[in-house]
């Protein structure tokens, strides 16, 4: 019987790692950004909603976890990848919980200073759609490989869920409304927060080519 690597083309192979490599870069240029002060890093372009700092490291660390999960993983690199998105998953539900308890648990500024602004009322802390992707998120990254047909079915609508959340996210901004999911104030997603899920969305997608929307988005 024909695996799935014999069906799809060399080229779609490279994708996830190289999506990984560009959700780690994203990240770090913004870390960078927050690091150093760097405004324009932060926010892509003038004006609009800077990129947290803790989402940088969170798109870091997803970038890791898809790349060492894109070949066949070693011993260490599993580990390694579970880890990363395992800590991707922390970082999520850490910032809904201080959404849904009002309270403040010292992690929106444990790396870097912020300042509170319209847009971002809470300095430091993720959109709270940012927040539910990265858990979200957690689902196909942690997924074992030769997972059950269930399994593998739950980390695609998870997969494509992020990208759709992404993608309605911007309307915040065409709209001048908050980004958020019905929670009450909430800081906006901004634009490259956005582009880093999609292209993780689209490299996991090519990773795990035996869900029916990978199938027919690689098939001829």
């Amino acid at each position: 019987m024909t695996g799935d690597s014999d069906l799809i083309p060399a080229r779609y192979v490279r994708v996830p790692r190289v999506a990984g490599a560009a959700a780690s870069a994203i990240g770090a240029l913004v870390l960078a950004g927050w690091l150093f002060g760097i405004e324009g890093l932060k926010s892509g372009l003038p004006g609009l909603v800077a990129m947290k700092a803790n989402t940088a490291v969170a798109f870091i660390l997803a970038g890791v976890s898809l790349w060492l999960s894109s070949g066949t993983p070693s011993g260490w690199s599993a580990r390694v990848g579970g880890a990363c998105a395992l800590a991707v998953v922390a970082v999520g539900l850490l910032n809904i919980a201080e959404y849904a308890t009002g309270r403040d648990l010292g992690i929106d500024q444990l790396l870097v200073r912020d300042l509170a602004t319209a847009r971002a009322p809470y300095p430091g802390r993720l959109a709270m759609n940012t927040a539910v992707n990265f858990v979200l998120l957690g689902v196909p990254l942690l997924r074992p490989r030769a997972g059950t047909a269930r399994t593998r079915g739950l980390a695609e609508v998870c997969t494509v869920a992020v990208a759709f959340i992404a993608l309605v996210a911007p309307l915040g901004y065409a709209f001048s409304a908050s980004a958020d999911l019905g929670t009450g104030p909430s800081t906006q997603m901004a634009l490259h927060t956005v582009l880093a899920f999609l292209v993780l969305c689209v490299g996991i997608l090519a990773r795990d080519r035996d869900g029916p929307i990978s199938r027919i988005a690689a098939s001829d």
